[in-house]
């Protein structure tokens, strides 16, 4: 088998453990959460890009997005990711959040990635993205927090509890 065919089917694997992971263990962590708004929203997108020069890696649908929310989560999971990008000394999407403008929190830096949600309460994709990124080890505990506290985001903490982190 070429190398070229190895790194293809490393990567496919790959994706598919993260979406696993988000859809199996994050999304129903989130649904069990005591102060979730909204326990029926249960998908959504997630975007993964480079920070170095925001190239997206992934984008993946996680659970089964209702036909009329698709492409406004994709759209939005996308946006917040390329706005953090354009954002180099911000290390989360809620320090340009703007809601007049349609721009929500859900991103964040996870060393030299972004990642990004969109389908949830916008504190509770702010929140998948962090244990996605604790569980992944692409980011440390103090960055975690450091950015949990920029949104003074309480969810993070329940969920770090339940989704096996």
């Amino acid at each position: 088998m070429s190398p070229e065919i190895l790194t293809i089917s490393g990567q496919i694997k790959s994706r598919l453990i993260y979406t696993d992971y988000f859809e199996n263990f994050i999304i129903p962590a989130i649904i069990n959460l005591p102060k979730n708004p909204k326990p029926h929203k249960r998908s959504g997108y997630l975007t993964i890009r480079r920070k170095s020069d925001g190239r997206i890696l992934w984008v993946a649908e996680i659970g089964d997005c209702p036909q009329i929310k698709a492409k406004k989560y994709f759209e939005f999971s996308v946006e917040k990711g390329e706005r953090l990008f354009h954002h180099p000394k911000h290390i989360s999407s809620w320090q340009s959040r703007d809601s007049e403008k349609g721009r929500w929190g859900g991103a964040i830096v996870a060393n030299e990635l972004i990642i990004s949600f969109s389908g949830l309460p916008e504190l509770l994709d702010e929140a998948a993205v962090l244990a996605f990124a604790i569980f992944l080890r692409w980011i440390s505990p103090e960055q975690v927090e450091k950015i949990a506290k920029i949104s003074s985001n309480s969810h993070y903490a329940s969920l770090k509890n339940s989704a096996h982190i």
